[in-house]
């Protein structure tokens, strides 16, 4: 998939949990110093390893991630699609699927709102008393994967610095009364806070 310098990109990883589809989205504006276009399949290889080091380290092994797909936004007729294998990384019971634990994604300025990013497959043993118990320097680890700007290399051209710098798109309502995604509500997020206390599907609501 082709990008260039300021680039809007969706990710997108699909999983499963006892047969439920797993998915969570992502967005990101591309900073790089390439001169034109560039492709980053392998990036995005990349950028799933990351996934699953420094995020799936603290869910059930029954959790996986299977697939995914990236989409430039800015030219939407540029697509990636390919197969993953990121488990979670812990053995033991887990909390019922519909109990997740959620991450802040913090906006910059008031152009859009805070975005959210849910997942399920807590362990019995990274839980207590409805929270999710994680030290710092993995909380962090956790916050920072969602917060800051990755940065990565292309396998083409190691010279090529290229980093994806989170972001929250905002959604504008068509002639249809459907909201879309509206690249001129592009808001970068200016950091994550993880919420310890574990949402359920009722608190959810």
């Amino acid at each position: 998939m082709l990008v260039s310098n300021f680039d809007i990109i969706q990710l997108e990883i699909q999983g499963d949990l006892e047969n439920q589809d797993i998915r969570n989205v992502f967005h990101y504006r591309i900073l790089t110093d390439a001169p034109a276009f560039i492709t980053l399949d392998d990036v995005f290889l990349q950028w799933a390893a990351r996934f699953d080091s420094d995020v799936m380290f603290a869910f059930t092994n029954a959790l996986a991630y299977r697939f995914i797909s990236a989409k430039n936004l800015t030219v939407p007729i540029q697509i990636f699609e390919t197969g993953i294998s990121a488990f979670g990384g812990q053995a033991g019971e887990y909390l019922p699927v519909h109990d997740a634990l959620s991450i802040k994604l913090v906006r910059s300025t008031g152009l859009t709102r805070n975005g959210r990013k849910s997942y399920s497959g807590i362990t019995e043993s990274y839980s207590a008393n409805g929270m999710f118990i994680l030290n710092d320097p993995d909380t962090l680890l956790f916050e920072e994967f969602h917060g800051t700007i990755l940065d990565f290399v292309t396998d083409d051209d190691p010279a090529i610095a290229v980093s994806f710098e989170p972001v929250i798109v905002g959604r504008t309502k068509d002639a249809q009364g459907v909201y879309q995604l509206d690249l001129n509500k592009t808001n970068r997020i200016a950091n994550a806070k993880m919420n310890k206390k574990i949402s359920t599907q009722n608190t959810r609501k």
